[in-house]
C-alpha cells in the first residue's frame, strides 16, 4: 500500500509492478514458501482449523454451514498444542496511507 504506483489496480493481491497476481503466480509462490518452511500445509486445512478452534460444536456447525452435527464432527480435530491469540496489530486508516 505504501509503494507509489503509476496505475491504480483494484486487485487485492498484486505483483511488484502493481498488476493483478495470477493464480499460477500465487500458486508457485505458495509452493516455494511451503517448501522452504518444511511444513506440509494445504489451504483446505483451514476449514478444519476453523472448526477445531471454536470451543462450541454448535458454533462450528453454524460457521461451516453444516446441516448435520455429524458432518461438523468430521471436520473437528484433536487439538495439537495450546490455543494462542493472534498478534494484535493496527491497520492503518485510509488517511494514514495517502
Amino acid at each position: 500500500m505504501a509503494k507509489p504506483r503509476d496505475k491504480v489496480n483494484k486487485a487485492l493481491l498484486q505483483d511488484p509492478d502493481g498488476q493483478r497476481l495470477t493464480y499460477s503466480a500465487m500458486r508457485s509462490r505458495f509452493d516455494r514458501a511451503r517448501g522452504e518452511s518444511g511444513v506440509n500445509f494445504q489451504f483446505r486445512d483451514l476449514r478444519a482449523k476453523a472448526a477445531t478452534d471454536t470451543e462450541d460444536l454448535a458454533h462450528a456447525q453454524s460457521l461451516l454451514g453444516h446441516k448435520n452435527r455429524s458432518t461438523t464432527e468430521i471436520y473437528t480435530r484433536e487439538r495439537k498444542g495450546e490455543l494462542v491469540r493472534p498478534l494484535e496489530r493496527k491497520v492503518p486508516s485510509k488517511k494514514q496511507i495517502v
